[in-house]
């Protein structure tokens, strides 16, 4: 979050929490993770699933399992620096193909992403109440402006890079699902 991306509320909020812990004088780590792996369930509703927006720009997703391993090593660090660290999972991947690929392998009944308008989106969030859809909405929209930002090199030389693949929490995915 940037003071140039604060578009929407839940943005501000973490912009603003964020600043206020870095000018608090107290030691400090900030962990900046892209989309997680594990929040593509969320999006399969029923028979269906679809991405808000067109969402054009590829997102590094991340495992969940690599992100817990890098904030173990920071807190392990000697002296840890204060310091926001950017993480980005190995790879780049568009969202829509992301869900397709999860859902061939889980919801294989479910054989197309669709887009849903933002503007559609928060017509039903307005009608049925559902404050979580609007503010998912809205955090897309702004996503899919910004992007990702920061470079994770630095991460990666402190921490280790993120190594899990899709492909490869996809078919860990699928063992944990049968057991």
């Amino acid at each position: 979050m940037h003071r140039d991306t604060i578009w929407t509320p839940k943005i501000k909020r973490k912009f603003y929490a964020e600043e206020a812990i870095r000018t608090s004088g107290l030691d400090y780590l900030i962990f900046c993770p892209t989309w997680f792996m594990e929040v593509l369930p969320r999006y399969v509703v029923g028979p269906r699933t679809s991405v808000f927006g067109k969402q054009p720009i590829p997102y590094h997703f991340l495992a969940a399992d690599d992100y817990a391993h890098m904030v173990v090593t920071a807190y392990a660090l000697e002296n840890p620096p204060q310091r926001r660290f950017i993480i980005h999972g190995p790879e780049p991947i568009l969202f829509h193909d992301a869900l397709k690929r999860f859902c061939a392998l889980h919801h294989p009944d479910i054989k197309k992403v669709g887009t849903l308008p933002y503007w559609m989106a928060n017509l039903i969030a307005r009608i049925s109440g559902d404050q979580e859809m609007r503010e998912a909405s809205d955090f897309m929209a702004a996503f899919e402006k910004i992007g990702e930002r920061g470079d994770p090199m630095e991460t990666n030389h402190l921490l280790g890079a993120p190594r899990i693949t899709f492909e490869q929490w996809l078919q860990k995915s699928t063992h944990i699902s049968q057991q």
